[in-house]
């Protein structure tokens, strides 16, 4: 019968898809039946969920992005796209003004005054800059954003989706990158020649370990989590609302390959590269984890290769 129908869907199917995309009831069957017997299941659906107080509506799903990981709409603070545009490049600019520049020389700066500052606490400051420049980040996806649905980019519903964000997905992707990074450098060399790039970090493998762990805690840990927030978290969905997946991808990978320019332009093509298959895996999957633990694993890679 129709009732039997609608408690199986209610009690088991339901709550087994919902759970997924982190959807939860706002009302039970019991309030928003009553006597009407003539609802249709997407009319119960849409008022269990809170989608609409209107019983003739009815679930749209001609929009591609439905089945979204994310149930909070990707809205910005403008609906003009030159505004927009004007938000995400200030914000850009900001970014990288605060996180090369500012916060650095607010960390680094007096403690070269006052102190005989040592390498491990070098970068012990800097692993407090790119802490501190994470809560600025979600300023601006509050902002021009929702915090919400960076919330849901950063959640693994269970355990089989865990570990396909966490391991399977990054250690492809790492695969691919190297891959990738290994032509375009045969590519470069063949063309420009070698590029001069400074690997001098003041730590190496017989530094302290303290000076090695915080390395790795500002290269291979912090620096991950706030590029993907910013470039993944902030950018990539800021574009995409204006102008559609394909553009949002080319163009903020082009944003976080300019942001290394100070590594010199063999650096900003290969973070480019590096920004496109992170780019694309977080408009695939609906989640930063996967980029967040890729971004990782390269850089770790990174640093104990050559800059080690």
């Amino acid at each position: 019968s129709s009732s039997s129908v609608v408690y199986i869907s209610y009690s088991f199917i339901e709550p087994h898809f919902n759970e997924r995309i982190y959807i939860s009831k706002k009302k039970s069957l019991p309030d928003i039946m009553g006597n009407d017997t003539d609802l249709s299941m997407s009319e119960i659906g849409n008022l269990l969920y809170g989608k609409s107080e209107n019983k003739s509506h009815r679930w749209n799903f001609s929009d591609s992005n439905w089945y979204s990981a994310s149930n909070h709409k990707n809205l910005g603070a403008s609906q003009k796209v030159w505004v927009s545009w004007f938000i995400i490049l200030v914000f850009f600019f900001s970014y990288a003004l605060l996180n090369l520049i500012i916060l650095p020389l607010i960390f680094l700066l007096p403690a070269y005054l006052l102190f005989d500052v040592s390498i491990g606490m070098e970068w012990f400051l800097l692993f407090l800059c790119q802490f501190f420049i994470i809560p600025i980040i979600l300023i601006f996806i509050y902002l021009d954003g929702s915090l919400y649905r960076t919330r849901d980019m950063l959640r693994a519903s269970n355990l089989k989706r865990a570990s396909i964000l966490f391991l399977a997905i990054p250690v492809v992707v790492t695969i691919i990158d190297f891959i990738l990074i290994y032509v375009y450098g045969f590519v470069y060399f063949g063309i420009f020649g070698e590029p001069s790039i400074d690997t001098n970090l003041g730590v190496t493998f017989n530094s302290s370990s303290i000076e090695i762990l915080m390395i790795f805690l500002v290269i291979a840990v912090m620096a991950p989590i706030t590029e993907e927030l910013m470039f993944r978290g902030y950018i990539l969905d800021s574009i995409q609302r204006i102008h559609g997946e394909k553009v949002a991808i080319l163009i903020s990978s082009i944003l976080f390959g300019l942001i290394h320019i100070f590594g010199g332009w063999y650096v900003v093509g290969s973070t480019f590269i590096g920004g496109l298959i992170y780019a694309w895996i977080r408009t695939k999957t609906g989640s930063l984890i996967p980029c967040i633990v890729s971004h990782m694993m390269w850089n770790a890679f990174a640093v104990t290769v050559t800059y080690l």
